[in-house]
């Protein structure tokens, strides 16, 4: 899940000051750090809830993950209900995702962004005439076709890993795309991030890695949002 910070203010000299003082902390809270639709589902929901001390406007929309996209240039099958509204302390809500396209592959998963505007009042005081800071959060909205089954945790396992001198491929045979967090190889961090579905790619191994660096270890990012463990050979 990602978030990320937008300000604006009449005089952009002290909005660093600003913010400083400023709780930045996005504080719309989702049920969950991602979305699934099931064996050809329509539709999912989400629940949100506003742990601000403070009334908030929120504006929710999916896309193809382009953190600069906007409502009305998004690109997703998915239509988020509601699209704008406001949400008192403590208050809860349930956002209505529906699926509107069904010219998706039909062999395996696809995947989309939701994303979550949380703008607050405007703060106004000394000689700041006005300044809003809002917060954009990000997850995943996982759509797959009907037939296909949730993944097992047997599922790691299929994901192979080929190193060629200082380069290590890696192939995801799977019908699903798998989120890799906490990679390691001698204890070095390795950065490989999200893999599609039936794809390779190759990444340069950082320096350090002796040729005898044959174990890899990695967890996946399930549909609950927990982790699973693994410990694999590299070839």
């Amino acid at each position: 899940m990602h978030r990320f910070l937008s300000v604006f203010s009449n005089f952009s000299c002290i909005i660093f000051a600003l913010l400083g003082a400023v709780n930045v902390q996005a504080a719309v809270n989702a049920e969950a750090t991602r979305v699934v639709f099931n064996d050809g589902e329509t539709e999912a929901s989400l629940q949100l809830v506003n742990k601000n001390t403070y009334p908030v406007v929120v504006q929710a929309w999916s896309d193809d993950g382009d953190p600069q996209s906007t409502p009305d240039k998004s690109a997703s099958p998915v239509l988020v209900l509601p699209a704008v509204f406001k949400l008192q302390p403590e208050e809860m809500t349930n956002l209505r995702l529906m699926l509107m396209d069904n010219q998706l592959p039909k062999d395996r998963e696809s995947m989309f962004w939701l994303n979550i505007y949380e703008i607050p009042p405007s703060l106004v005081g000394g000689s700041v005439q006005k300044i809003t800071i809002a917060l954009r959060t990000q997850m995943k909205l996982f759509l797959r076709p009907k037939g296909l089954e949730k993944p097992q945790e047997s599922i790691g396992k299929r994901i192979t890993f080929v190193r060629q001198n200082e380069v290590l491929m890696i192939e995801n045979p799977t019908e699903f795309y798998l989120s890799l967090i906490g990679v390691t190889i001698n204890n070095i961090p390795i950065d490989i991030g999200t893999l599609p579905p039936k794809s390779r790619h190759q990444i340069t191994l950082p320096s350090g890695l002796g040729n005898m660096s044959k174990k890899i270890s990695f967890s996946l990012i399930n549909d609950e949002g927990n982790y699973w463990d693994y410990h694999q050979i590299i070839n």
